[in-house]
């Protein structure tokens, strides 16, 4: 009789581990991600840029916070409008990013100008 309980005690541990190794598998796997961009990843938005699109070329900060972007041309706005701007299309090299329900935007890396918006020059509104 202690043969047979041994076996059976060794079968519950054998079993019991290859369920171990099953769920710390899936474990592993349902983490992984299919490959992409970070940067893409924080984007809600990625509009399709029209035809004489400005880009930006300043910040405006207030308490080191950015409240505003100077375009291409020259006019400075705010961050709503800028917002407002990228949706249609009228603002190249920039994305729509959210925060805690403030949308933003946000610089795409892969549009070749490589900036952080935040690094750009800080301009006087």
């Amino acid at each position: 009789m202690k043969k047979s309980a041994s076996k059976t005690r060794t079968s519950k541990s054998s079993s019991s581990s290859k369920s171990t190794q099953k769920s710390t598998q899936s474990k592993s796997t349902s983490k992984r991600k299919a490959p992409a961009s970070n940067a893409m990843n924080t984007l809600s938005m990625v509009p399709t840029v029209k035809a004489g699109a400005q880009s930006v070329v300043g910040v405006v900060k207030n308490s080191g916070k950015i409240s505003g972007y100077k375009l291409s041309s020259g006019k400075i706005v705010t961050k709503t409008q800028a917002v407002s701007l990228a949706k249609k299309g009228q603002i190249k090299g920039v994305g729509i990013g959210k925060r805690l329900g403030s949308e933003y935007l946000r610089a795409i890396p892969s549009s070749g100008n490589g900036k952080v918006l935040s690094n750009l020059p800080t301009v006087t509104q």
